[in-house]
């Protein structure tokens, strides 16, 4: 029983479609390897989403990156998108997966305004 228990717990963690991922440093979104294609210069990497089907693969598109939802400072009415501490310029629909991997089109004050 010990054993089983061990084998459980030591068993890497299952991907499913629309987790984050990232194959060798470049960050992606666990898609199906077609719809990955649909995007302009995507690269779909094979074995970087476990438990899922192989036509389920690490999606990276160049420019798109994984987002929080923050407020931009001096007026917290304005929704920011936040990639490593910095508050930036996003466009929805030209990533693959979940609503938070955006394409990042630039950064306020050239990555010189934080989010709070």
């Amino acid at each position: 029983m010990f054993a089983a228990l061990a084998l459980l717990l030591a068993a890497p963690a299952l991907a499913s479609w629309g987790d984050y991922c990232n194959s060798d440093g470049l960050p992606g979104v666990c898609v199906w390897r077609n719809e990955c294609l649909q995007y302009p210069k995507a690269y779909p990497y094979a074995g970087y989403c476990p438990g899922t089907p192989a036509e389920v693969q690490c999606c990276y598109v160049p420019n798109c990156a994984i987002v929080e939802d923050n407020r931009c400072p001096g007026d917290q009415s304005v929704k920011c998108h936040v990639v490593s501490g910095k508050c930036a310029i996003v466009a929805d629909g030209q990533c693959p997966g979940g609503s938070n991997y955006k394409k990042i089109l630039g950064f306020y004050g050239n990555g010189n305004v934080k989010c709070s």
